[in-house]
């Protein structure tokens, strides 16, 4: 009796699913609920820093391109009192072509997210006693996602 060597079977199925797999590890992604609740805490302590917060960034529609300007921003917000109570997660998504017109329905924001965002960029929405929020947060910096913008109903 002779034997044949067939192509696929179990081997090949199982390096397919690891092929596969680790192709989505490397894919978009969103946010883990618990780094999200750890990054409002920081804010709440004014803990955003450098590397955490980068330019640029949108901030409510209008882009921030110098880091001591992005600095003033934080600590501004921070001294004013702005803080996230009872918050509660609400969205957590990757990008969409359409993502922008959360923050603006223009020419800025829509390059903003096409030249400065890119598939690792999750658009984060929270509930807060102060009224809803927009995070545009990126890979981990220092244990925290990377904040790349914020939008909120500020007064």
């Amino acid at each position: 009796m002779k034997k044949s060597f067939r192509a696929g079977g179990p081997a090949a199925g199982a390096l397919v699913l690891l092929v596969l797999l680790g192709a989505c590890a490397t894919g978009p992604h969103v946010q883990k609920e618990d780094r999200i609740m750890s990054l409002v805490e920081l804010i709440n302590r004014g803990g955003v820093g450098e590397g955490l917060a980068a330019p640029p960034f949108l901030f409510d529609g209008e882009i921030i391109l110098l880091e001591n300007h992005l600095a003033v921003l934080w600590r501004n917000l921070h001294m004013a009192g702005f803080r996230l109570r009872d918050v509660r997660v609400v969205r957590n998504e990757h990008l969409t072509d359409e993502s922008y017109r959360v923050f603006s329905d223009s020419m800025e924001v829509r390059t903003f997210f096409r030249k400065y965002l890119d598939k690792h960029t999750s658009l984060v929405g929270i509930d807060a006693r102060g009224g809803s929020y927009y995070f545009l947060l990126n890979r981990e910096v220092g244990g925290y996602p990377r904040i790349q913008g914020l939008k909120g109903p500020f007064q």
